[in-house]
């Protein structure tokens, strides 16, 4: 019988390292875990990990609920397509030696990050290979000898090739501050709030490079507040982070979804935000809820990390293949302002149309924000609307005689002759 892609990527990342890592989860959610919230995981532990436990325990999912406030798909279905996409790849890697593939592996799934930019290089190869069958696609993102700054996928079909770049960022990045982190101190807040019968909302500033010892510091006051009742919290000395805890004012009778969404629009942080809504009686209203509010005075526009990606792909490139740049954020809070307004739609076309006049090999670029095509990690449903914009670079001059077309949809392309392209 042959084995299912789940099982052939346990035994590519070795059982024994899978069943280590999934012990330890299970004691830590064991200890630190919010009721329900079957994503939440040390700083320390892979992104994959809590779905291969789901793999591994169908009983706990079949238990489980989900937290209100929040959606995040189903596991087993996410675990099984991530799985069967690697698999379908495996001509290419497999010819690599067995243990370097299983490292790298283990890497591009090691943070949020890394797994977020893997998943992101994996769907738009797989969109290419199947829209695009004269072509071979070479998925050099699975290659660890990759030129770092090259392209992670390469289309070629004789002489005509085309490079593609895919950018995954968080907006915690350009802080050097890791998502996990964040979600790490997430969810040790909301088990706190799931035991004190009461809302809170944790503000946290963010001053500098925010760490696992960091976290750490801070949850150890948040549990001394949560004893004592107490919502004062004192900065450590050269601490990169000030916070505050409130006491949130909720109805005796618990919050609806509308009500918490109410929340997210009066909330300012202007890099992440994560709430959680908890009704112990099973009720359809959260009688506790908790709000994880971080902000930066230094940090970056949407825009600006676009423009910031263009030129670092333009300045990265050899050669004088045509590029595709396809440019991806996670868990943006001010995707709305940006992409989702015209008028800022249009100011950032502008912008790198500017860009690309320089660079006339770079033939187009899309960006998209809060795609959830495999959703691993909290992730409140109110805000996963997808937005994107697609540049087309009008300076751009063809040789080969076919083009790689991207519009519409991020990722929908097509090919047309060049003699087409001359009667336009």
């Amino acid at each position: 019988m042959s084995r299912s892609p789940i099982e052939k990527l346990v035994n590519l990342l070795g059982k024994q390292w899978v069943q280590s890592q999934l012990a330890e989860y299970e004691s830590f959610r064991k200890e630190y875990s919010p009721v329900d919230l079957w994503s939440h995981r040390h700083a320390t532990t892979s992104p994959i990990i809590p779905l291969l436990f789901e793999y591994h325990h169908p009983e706990y999912a079949r238990r489980q609920k989900t937290p209100f406030g929040h959606w995040y798909g189903d596991p087993l279905h996410s675990l099984g397509q991530i799985a069967s996409d690697i698999y379908s790849f495996e001509g290419y890697w497999s010819l690599m030696p067995y243990q370097l593939v299983a490292d790298h592996f283990k890497y591009k799934l090691s943070t949020t990050e890394q797994f977020n930019s893997f998943i992101f290089e994996l769907l738009v190869a797989k969109d290419v290979r199947k829209r695009y069958e004269a072509y071979d696609v070479e998925a050099l993102f699975f290659d660890p000898a990759t030129d770092r700054g090259g392209p992670d996928i390469v289309l070629r079909r004789g002489a005509d090739e085309t490079e593609i770049y895919c950018k995954a960022r968080s907006p915690l990045a350009a802080l050097d501050v890791s998502f996990d982190v964040l979600q790490y101190v997430f969810g040790c807040f909301y088990r706190l709030v799931q035991g004190s019968g009461r809302s809170y909302k944790l503000g946290i500033d963010l001053k500098g490079k925010f760490t696992v010892a960091d976290a750490d510091g801070l949850l150890d006051q948040l549990r001394s507040a949560f004893t004592s009742r107490s919502e004062v919290l004192k900065d450590p000395k050269g601490s990169p982070y000030h916070a505050e805890l409130f006491r949130l004012n909720t109805p005796t009778d618990g919050m609806s979804l509308a009500q918490i969404n109410s929340l997210l629009a009066r909330d300012t942080a202007d890099l992440w935000v994560e709430i959680g809504g908890f009704n112990p009686s099973g009720q359809a209203k959260a009688t506790r809820v908790a709000v994880c509010s971080v902000s930066a005075n230094e940090h970056k526009t949407f825009e600006d990390h676009v423009i910031e990606i263009v030129r670092q792909t333009a300045r990265e490139a050899k050669g004088g293949n045509p590029l595709i740049v396809a440019v991806h954020f996670h868990r943006y809070v001010g995707w709305e302002d940006h992409l989702g307004k015209l008028t800022s739609r249009v100011k950032l076309r502008q912008r790198v149309e500017g860009i690309l006049g320089q660079h006339p090999n770079i033939k187009y670029v899309s960006v998209f924000s809060n795609g959830q095509e495999y959703a691993m990690l909290p992730s409140d449903a109110q805000r996963a609307g997808t937005q994107n914009v697609e540049v087309s670079n009008r300076y751009f001059v063809e040789k080969p005689k076919s083009r790689l077309y991207v519009k519409g949809d991020a990722f929908s392309y097509r090919l047309e002759k060049k003699e087409k392209e001359a009667q336009e």
